[in-house]
């Protein structure tokens, strides 16, 4: 006689209907933040490309990008762990274990992303002065555009607050409290 064939395991989805809805929200983030990023790379290549102008795009609507970016990552941490704990909670004994490994990855590499993203903070939290990365050469290497995104300093000495040189008495600042770039 055969052995009996073992009992058939009810097949579990990887991502539930609650869980649904927390991809749902990581995946807009992810998608508002990727916009904002391509808006903020763009601005900084252009600056690079034309560095030899000093002229800076950085202005008023940039900062408020940035600030933008910098909310969108913070707001983004929490959903994004719930989210890739919960799926590998469900997903870890699957049977093909290629894909599982490259979930593991992906969320390894997707944390060390949200981890240097925050280093690269300058914030001061509970007292702490800037948690984050001070030395500029280690900010540098966790930064995507490397060398590109330094501090500039040219032989005046005098620079403004995006390491472009400041102009004038107000360093660069017009009386509306808008950065206006040099020579416009």
């Amino acid at each position: 006689m055969r052995d009996p064939l073992p009992p058939k395991r009810k097949y579990v989805r990887a991502v539930g209907p609650r869980l649904r809805v927390v991809l749902l929200i990581v995946l807009g983030l992810v998608a508002v933040l990727s916009a904002n990023s391509i808006y903020l790379a763009a601005i900084t290549l252009r600056e690079w490309l034309h560095r030899a102008e000093r002229v800076s795009y950085q202005n008023y609507f940039y900062q408020l990008m940035f600030l933008a970016h910098l909310v969108l990552g913070l707001v983004l941490i929490v959903p994004f762990v719930v989210f890739g704990s919960a799926h590998l909670a469900r997903a870890w004994n699957r049977p093909n274990r290629r894909v599982v490994m490259v979930g593991y990855w992906l969320f390894g590499l997707s944390l060390a992303v949200l981890v240097t993203g925050v280093l690269l903070m300058r914030a001061d939290v509970f007292g702490f002065k800037n948690l984050g990365i001070k030395n500029p050469q280690l900010r540098s290497l966790t930064s995507p555009i490397g060398p590109m995104s330094s501090r500039r300093s040219w032989p005046s000495g005098s620079t403004s607050c995006i390491g472009w040189p400041a102009r004038g008495s107000s360093g660069g600042w017009e009386s509306a409290g808008h950065w206006l770039p040099a020579g416009r």
